[in-house]
């Protein structure tokens, strides 16, 4: 049986590769968002895929918000009952972006 926190992390990186599949879709299919409109589309498709994941599988979302750490850099924290979910825009393999997640309890 897989723990709770192991699912989490699962089911985070699920949540981004559908995300992806998305963008990628609407990227590929050139429509009429703009390139850096794309990137927030992605995010937010992201974020609104993990928190209907979450809750689907019982997990209650306390509250979702942007913070800004010693550097000026923006991140998400997904507060959740009894864990936390960081996530960081970030770029893979020098050109594609994408997000780093971490998964830790309260």
């Amino acid at each position: 049986m897989i723990d709770e926190l192991s699912f989490l992390n699962y089911l985070t990186y699920y949540s981004q590769y559908k995300a992806y599949s998305i963008y990628y879709y609407v990227y590929s299919h050139e429509t009429e968002i703009k390139e850096e409109c794309l990137e927030d589309f992605y995010f937010n498709t992201f974020v609104r895929i993990l928190k209907n994941n979450l809750e689907r599988h019982g997990f209650k979302i306390i509250s979702v918000r942007r913070e800004i750490d010693d550097y000026g850099e923006q991140y998400t924290v997904i507060l959740l009952e009894k864990y936390k979910i960081i996530v960081r825009e970030t770029i893979m393999c020098g050109t594609r972006e994408g997000f780093e997640f971490l998964v830790v309890n309260r």
